[in-house]
């Protein structure tokens, strides 16, 4: 739309002593003749546009009507910075680079004294999630019921949600919603949404509230992430192999390694035996566990029924 358009112009100047017609025409996506044409528009409308001539030329707004920030310290518009580059960084939203260019000088975007860089975009191109992200969204904006099948502590359900806010809390992106079929609202982690669609109906909102977003207390089993816990923590000490230190560092983060002369040992605790189990399973032959026994018991168990399920493989397929 042309008012986007001139308003894009405005504030790409007023962060700028002077910019090329051919930056303008690429930010704005429009021919060079489109974008004289909207400079002109602005002058008509009072815009004081100055114009400098050569190679080195290009257009701006007169010093005098530009907003003064001092207001702001190079601490803040650090911070800005990284917020909203964390917010661009999921999908390359266009407002939010509008809002960018509102509020933060071009020059103190990458600020060299900023200590934190927030990047909550996938590794891999063509994540599932992302795309699931976007339609989330556009959900939420249209104010449209989701219908979605969800899948949790052993339980496949069919429902149908009114979106309302995408979540992301350690290292995952989650759908707090009304649930129809609970008719309360509810935390749905994406990655357990195995397929969805939105539909082509509507809703009017419901009032929110104070939110907080936490998985424990909530009412519904489904939806519960985290198993019941006992009250006193308990003690783990898992041994490792030296070649595989970097591969459980990665999952288990670093600060609870001692490294031996031929392998080492990761001692932590937690009050979460069931997850802690899950956790064990998923490092394949990287860990043995030396305590608690209540858990490498458990562990034994599960390899135990795991070779039974590969062994009826076997023997049907000697049948």
């Amino acid at each position: 739309m042309k008012t986007d358009r001139l308003l894009k112009i405005i504030y790409t100047c007023l962060q700028r002593e002077r910019v090329t017609i051919d930056e303008l025409a690429g930010r704005l996506e429009v021919s060079r003749r489109t974008v004289f044409r909207d400079l002109e528009t602005l002058s008509a409308a009072g815009i004081p546009i100055v114009t400098w001539p050569g190679a080195g030329g290009g257009v701006g707004i007169l010093e005098d009507f530009k907003l003064d920030r001092r207001l702001l310290t190079d601490d803040d518009f650090s911070k800005l910075a990284t917020a909203l580059a964390g917010i661009h960084s999921i999908d390359g939203n266009k407002d939010v680079e509008l809002l960018m260019d509102k509020l933060i000088p071009r020059e103190k975007r990458a600020a060299p004294g900023g200590d934190i860089i927030i990047d909550l975009s996938s590794w891999f191109e063509g994540d599932e999630i992302d795309d699931m992200f976007a339609d989330v969204r556009l959900a939420i904006a249209q104010r449209r019921i989701i219908s979605l099948g969800y899948s949790a502590r052993g339980v496949y359900t069919r429902r149908e949600v009114e979106p309302y806010k995408l979540v992301f809390k350690y290292q995952s992106w989650y759908l707090y919603a009304w649930c129809r079929m609970r008719e309360d609202f509810r935390m749905f982690k994406l990655s357990r949404v195995p397929r969805y669609e939105l539909t082509a109906e509507t809703f009017a909102p419901r009032e929110l509230g104070s939110l907080v977003f936490q998985l424990q207390g909530q009412r519904g089993p489904e939806e519960q992430e985290a198993p019941a816990r006992p009250a006193e923590p308990v003690e783990v000490r898992l041994a490792y192999r030296p070649e595989d230190r970097e591969f459980l560092m990665d999952r288990l983060g670093a600060q609870n390694f001692d490294e031996g002369e031929t392998g080492g040992t990761v001692r932590f605790a937690t009050t979460n035996l069931p997850w802690l189990t899950d956790l064990v399973m998923g490092l394949q032959d990287k860990v043995r566990v030396l305590a608690p026994p209540e858990l490498r018991d458990e562990v034994k168990r599960r390899i135990a029924r795991m070779a039974a399920v590969y062994g009826e493989d076997e023997k049907k397929g000697e049948g």
